[in-house]
């Protein structure tokens, strides 16, 4: 090969290797939101390529509310009401029954009952201070005591309503929530005291708290927190793990949160462990489809189908996430290999490159004179 051809081929062929590579492709998924066929979205999303696509199904329900330790409830009245209360105060020592874990868990009504009963039986047991110090951490995270209260001895109820009246006259502090990342939704006390999103203030009596911590995506977290280390609350949280992803979405959708948000892509996304993921519902008289790329964070394209018979929107989910796809497809597919600038940067350091031998040719082929001087 002449050395002018095998230079500009050399120059070239890095320039043509690189243009011929493509990224793999990514692992999606299309999410069929109630009672939408599943199998025709899937179908057709993998007719149009781009992705290994798998299909996947929500049945957008309310979870069951963790109410926690109800048997051994059961099992705790009955031992107050039975006059035992060694074995009542031998059963708050069960985790099902932890007064902490209840309020971790958000659930107030929970630890308020557990709260009372422990202090009746501290009481009945005839150790009033325990009682007292019981009472007056329930009144102190400001639960609801009032029907519970109702059911106890009279006497444990003046003792209650005696400790009740120092809580009355305290003066509140305001701790300000702070999280990383921000715009969480924090939990004081079970629920007795909200504020969200944070950075966000919220008031509560001077000593220990908890403060519950959650977003989309990210797994709830409690805090325990003390006036008296300052008031200012601090905490990162941590990405859900794909079970907990999936039933924060579900619960979610029950919620009528709206499919196309860019927090619900995300939250899917972790979920079922994809880089590309497509929800699809129905509307009344249309078919919905949204695309979250994770490798860009937001959703791409949304589309509406309205149904022509206006009657049944079960085709029009699919031509909804058809087009999503299309539309996706057209945003990410590699341009053409002359429109990419490696290739012609390759073309000018050719161009250079075929110059430079062509002079060097060119000089070495030219005669060479000698002057010579008598």
């Amino acid at each position: 090969m002449h050395p002018l051809g095998a230079a500009l081929v050399l120059t070239l062929l890095p320039a043509w290797a690189a243009a011929g590579e493509e990224r793999a492709d990514p692992v999606g998924v299309v999410v069929a939101i109630g009672d939408v066929a599943l199998e025709p979205l899937v179908t057709g999303a993998r007719a149009l390529g781009r992705a290994i696509w798998r299909g996947e199904r929500v049945l957008p329900r309310l979870g069951t509310p963790r109410r926690g330790g109800d048997q051994a409830m059961s099992g705790l009245r009955e031992a107050y009401f039975e006059a035992d209360f060694l074995r009542c105060l031998g059963m708050l020592q069960r985790p099902d029954l932890s007064f902490e874990r209840f309020l971790e868990r958000g659930a107030g009504a929970s630890a308020s009952t557990a709260g009372v009963f422990a202090a009746g039986c501290a009481h009945g047991a005839d150790n009033v201070e325990l009682a007292r110090q019981l009472l007056a951490r329930l009144f102190n995270h400001e639960l609801d005591v009032t029907a519970t209260l109702r059911l106890m001895r009279p006497d444990f109820q003046r003792l209650a309503e005696e400790v009740r009246r120092g809580f009355r006259t305290q003066r509140r502090v305001t701790w300000l929530v702070r999280t990383v990342p921000v715009a969480a939704e924090a939990s004081v006390d079970g629920g007795v005291r909200r504020c969200s999103p944070t950075p966000c203030s919220v008031d509560v009596l001077p000593g220990q708290h908890v403060v519950v911590l959650r977003r989309l995506g990210y797994a709830a977290r409690a805090v325990w927190h003390d006036s008296s280390a300052g008031t200012i609350v601090n905490a990162s949280l941590d990405e859900a793990a794909r079970p907990e992803a999936t039933e924060q979405l579900v619960d979610a959708l029950a919620r009528g949160a709206d499919p196309g948000r860019p927090e619900l892509g995300r939250l899917a996304a972790t979920a079922y462990g994809a880089s590309v993921v497509v929800l699809a519902w129905r509307g009344k008289r249309a078919g919905h489809a949204a695309l979250f790329d994770r490798h860009v964070g937001r959703v791409v394209s949304r589309v509406s189908v309205v149904d022509p018979k206006r009657t049944s929107s079960a085709a029009s989910a699919d031509k909804a996430v058809r087009a999503a796809i299309d539309e996706w497809r057209g945003s990410t597919m590699p341009p053409p290999v002359y429109k990419r600038p490696l290739f012609w940067g390759a073309v000018v350091g050719a161009a250079a490159a075929t110059g430079t031998i062509v002079y060097l040719l060119l000089r070495s082929a030219q005669p060479e004179y000698e002057m010579v001087f008598p």
